[in-house]
Order: C-alpha cells, then structure tokens, then sequence
C-alpha cells in the first residue's frame, strides 16, 4: 500500500467518490474578485501584499479552487490523510495552527498545477 498521495489526485478521487465534478463545485462557488480573495483571507495568514500577488497571478476561479482544496483536504483534515495516505504537499506544510501559510498556499498551487507568476 502506499503511503503518500499527490494533493490532486486526492481531489480528483473525493470529487468522484461524491459523484460530483470539479467543474460544478466551481461553478456553484462565488467567483466575485472580492469574495474569492477574502475566502482565502479568512483561513490564511497572507499580507495584503501577498493576496495581490495571487490576485495577479491566478484567476478567481483559481483561487476558488485553492480555497476548496484547503477547506476540504487541510483544514478539516487534521491528521492531513487521504484514505490512510500523507497528503503531498503534507498538512505541515500547508497549515499552521488553523492558518495557511503563504509558502503553504503557494505549495497547493503549485500541487494544483497552477503556475504563479509571482511569489
């Protein structure tokens, strides 16, 4: 058995185990400029400077979809497992206490596939 799985195919197992899509999920969240940046806000520990730099970077639908992967596999997810696994990047790396870090956000990004342009 292994012992680690990749944050995405994480997400891509949870979604069709609830038979949903990702495209749904996104379509369903609020993908106002505003809102999605103070959906990221709340659960991490970004400067108003660093939320900038993601703004720049990604699309909201992007950072929706950042915000649901951390909500569905970090922070309800204390042990930070997925079916037993250590979650890649782990749950140590992405969160601290109850908040995202900066380097953490960026990490699941990057897990994600998302290129950002700035750090």
């Amino acid at each position: 058995m292994r012992d680690e799985i990749g944050l995405k195919e994480a997400m891509e197992d949870l979604l069709r185990e609830q038979g949903i899509n990702l495209k749904d999920v996104l379509d369903m969240m609020d993908e106002e400029p505003t809102s999605a940046l103070q959906s990221i806000s709340r659960i991490s520990d970004l400067t108003e400077e660093q939320l900038s730099a993601f703004e720049k970077s990604l699309s909201y639908r992007q950072i929706n979809l950042l915000a649901f992967a951390i909500y569905a596999l970090y922070l309800s997810n204390v042990p930070g497992l997925y079916k037993g696994m250590r979650l890649v990047p782990s749950r140590e790396e992405v969160v601290v206490g109850q908040r995202v870090t900066f380097r953490g956000l960026s990490a699941v990004a990057e897990a994600l596939g998302m290129n950002l342009k700035a750090s």
